[in-house]
């Protein structure tokens, strides 16, 4: 498969390829002003590999794109001086095929700035995350944003 982008007045013109290499997984080359711009191989495991090229179609970096990711927040409500609370995350279902790297953070005012947030329990349908108050006084209703990485397959 071939495809070029039409070109207009002062804009470059790109072309795209679906190719096999020799050797190795189905790619997506990406071509711009007659010189390989990037790569992007396709394995059956599912892994994606981007590589991007320097001067006469080098490789210039070579990196994996995460496998698998996921994002959301959750209302926390005001927590007790002292205490903790946990929150139950479900991903969306099949999202991931095994465990992934779950960072949470706090959007809140400066009483948020004194609660711990820890990741429990992690597994590739959910996880839980816990709020701990280290305040001597009862904590404001917050924002709590997380990501879930599975960066391979």
């Amino acid at each position: 498969l071939y495809r070029q982008a039409p070109s207009t007045a002062g804009a470059l013109s790109a072309k795209f390829y679906l190719a096999n290499i020799t050797g190795g997984a189905p790619s997506i080359a990406i071509y711009k002003d007659g010189a390989t711009a990037g790569t992007f191989r396709i394995y059956e495991s599912g892994r994606i590999l981007m590589q991007t090229q320097g001067a006469s179609s080098t490789a210039a970096a070579t990196r994996d794109l995460p496998f698998a990711m996921e994002s959301g927040s959750f209302a926390a409500t005001a927590q007790a001086s002292n205490s903790a609370s946990t929150y139950n995350i479900t991903f969306a279902s099949n999202r991931f095929t095994k465990a992934p790297t779950v960072i949470p953070t706090i959007r809140g005012t400066a009483g948020a700035l004194r609660h711990t947030l820890a990741v429990q329990s992690v597994s590739s349908t959910g996880a839980v995350i816990r709020i701990a108050n280290w305040l001597s006084s009862a904590g404001s209703a917050h924002t709590v944003d997380w990501i879930a990485i599975q960066p391979t397959v």
